[in-house]
Order: C-alpha cells, then structure tokens, then sequence
C-alpha cells in the first residue's frame, strides 16, 4: 500500500463477526483526506479508543492510548489484551463470537510485498489453525471455516474461501468491516490500482463477491449484494452487475449503507483541527442530504432503517438519511451498529454499553 508506511497500526482495517462496522481504520489515512500524500506520524499517546469489532456477546476495542487491541466481554470484564497485534498493525476478526478473536495479516507485510505476514494470533481463548502460506489474512472466521487472503513467494495470491480457492490480484489487503454483517477485502495492486471483492454471510458460510477496481483504500459492502468504493471521478455504488456514480467525493474516507441508502464521511485535517464532511444518498445515487461538521465524524448507518449515527468523539448523533437529527447521545467516543439495529457505544470514560 502506497504511503501506509506512514501510518500506525491504527491504519489496519479491521473485520468483526457480527457487527462489521467502520470500517476501516486507514485512519491517518483517511485524515489526510485519503489521499496519497502521507500523513504525519500522530502521538500515540493522544489518540482515542474505538469499537474495531462487536456483536451481541462482546466487543474488540482499539485502544490507542495503551498501544493495545482489548477484547471485553458483555458483562464489561476484560477477557484478553494485545499489544502484539497493536504493534504489528494487524488485522483482526472475531472469531464465532466477540471478543474471541484472530489477529493476522500485519502492516509490514502490507506495505511490501516481499515481505512475509505474522503468523495469525489466536485471541481470547480460539484454537485455530490454517494452512501454511507466505502471506496470510483472516478476512473471516465462523463456525463453517474460515477465508483467508494468502500469496506465495512469486506473488501468486489467492482467496482461500472454506475449501474454494479464487484467483485474486494482490494479498496485500486489509478488510472493511460493514454494519450489515458484510466485510470488504480491498488490495493494492502495483498500478496503484485497487482490487474490491465482499464478503457476504450466508447460511453455510460466506460468498465472495466479483472483484472491482478503485482508487484508494475506501469502501464499503452492504445488504441486497451493494458494494460503494471510489474511482477518479467519486463514489460508485456496485449492485447486480452494474456501477453507477452517487457522490462526486474524490477523497471520501469512510462509508456504510443503511438499508435504504448510503452515507459517506470525507475527513480534512487543518490548523484548526479536523472537519468532516457528510454526504448521504438513496440506494439508486439520488442526493439526501449535505453537511459539514466539526471533529472527526465517523458514521456507521443502521441495516434496518435509513438512519445513520455519526461519532464525533464527544457525542453521538443519530440521523436519517434526510439529515434529520433523530436522536444524541453524550460522552460517547465511538458508536457503531449491530446487523440487528442495535447500537454499541463506547463511552468516553472506557465503558461499553449495548442500547
């Protein structure tokens, strides 16, 4: 990936289980606009914890301020702490249930592709095993098996779904979680191209979807089969073998579907701080609503109506598609949805709540 040897680990996109949501966390990344000039390095120290993976039975926690991954059980006791993973810049999935998890893939092995992959973390008390190649990926892990992202050492590289091997263009990824339970493996080709495939839920396990080439490690997978991701014009959303343009944003950093539509957050670092722009849509591309905000607004839309909460850091908001404030929630770092329609909340003193 081009310029990630800029970021921290929190550039690791991360999957979940259930709730599959934020995705990713190319975070500097995306501060910087997601563009391809690199960030500066942040003071670790500084940074904020977020909801990286959760679902009914518990939560992984990327806390920036210990330099460790958490995972935290529903009864809100600590069940695992990692900061191997935090340090290699890992990407991680729960594994059946939150918080027993896998960390894989690494930031080192991102950036070059001579470069091998950690070997994968069982967390939380998993016992896992999987096959053996140069470089590998969890992307996910149930009770069916596993898809792995896997390359050998010419750079051959393959998706390992269950036992189906797919042919694929890069094992240089990271992978975006979706609200809807969905993940999104995204892969950086030397181009300078990205390759986009998702991964939907199905009863005996998951589909890989077709791939897709973008720009730029954006992206996200909803419900119905829909896939948004970017190209040099803005923000396509893919669905039943058809692309159409939604957004003119050429720099978007984050976005997730709700289940009538799409929102999509850009980011902007200043000299006053960083400002977000939100932009939401229908699912057919026809423009909602429009608005700038002040802080680091990360969204995560609701699977099971067209309302969308955005996180500040502060303050939670929830909204429709319209743009109507239905809804805030205070002292919340971070808030992402469950596939259920539930939200999670992280509060800003550490403690995670299911509303």
């Amino acid at each position: 990936m081009r310029d990630s040897r800029y970021l921290r680990p929190l550039l690791s996109v991360v999957g979940v289980a259930a709730v599959m949501v934020l995705g990713f966390y190319l975070w500097t990344f995306f501060r910087a606009g997601g563009s391809s000039a690199p960030p500066p390095r942040p003071d670790l120290a500084q940074e904020p914890s977020y909801l990286v993976a959760a679902d009914a039975h518990g939560v992984v926690v990327l806390d920036a301020q210990h330099q460790a991954y958490r995972g935290v059980s529903r009864d809100g006791a600590t069940s695992w702490t990692s900061t191997r993973a935090f340090a290699d810049g890992d990407t991680l999935v729960c594994a059946r249930r939150c918080p027993r998890a896998v960390a894989s893939g690494g930031l080192d092995a991102l950036n070059g592709i001579g470069t091998p992959t950690v070997t994968p973390i069982p967390l939380g008390g998993l016992s896992a095993t999987f096959p053996a190649a140069f470089k590998t990926t969890v992307a996910a892990i149930d009770e069916h098996g596993s898809v792995l992202v896997q390359a050998d050492t010419a750079g051959a590289a393959w998706v390992l779904n269950g036992q189906e091997k797919t042919t694929t263009g890069t094992a240089q990824v990271a992978v975006v979680p979706s609200s809807g339970g969905q993940r999104l493996i995204v892969g950086d080709l030397p181009s300078g191209e990205t390759v986009l495939r998702a991964l939907t839920p199905v009863e005996d396990g998951w589909h890989l979807g077709p791939q897709h080439t973008g720009k730029g490690f954006f992206g996200c997978a909803g419900t119905g089969d829909r896939l948004a991701y970017q190209d040099a014009t803005g923000v396509l959303v893919a669905h039943s073998g058809s692309s159409r343009h939604v957004s003119s944003m050429t720099d978007a950093g984050e976005c997730s579907f709700t289940s009538t539509g799409l929102v999509i957050a850009q980011f902007t670092a200043g000299g006053t701080g960083t400002t977000s722009v939100l932009e939401t849509t229908d699912s057919h591309g026809t423009p909602r609503w429009h608005q700038k905000m002040s802080g680091e607004a990360r969204v995560s839309g609701n699977p099971t109506t067209d309302e969308f909460v955005a996180t500040d850091g502060k303050t939670a908001r929830v909204f429709t598609l319209a743009g109507h404030l239905k809804r805030a929630i205070k002292n919340v770092r971070h808030a992402v949805y469950l596939p259920s329609g539930h939200l999670v909340v992280l509060d800003t003193d550490g403690t995670v709540r299911w509303l």
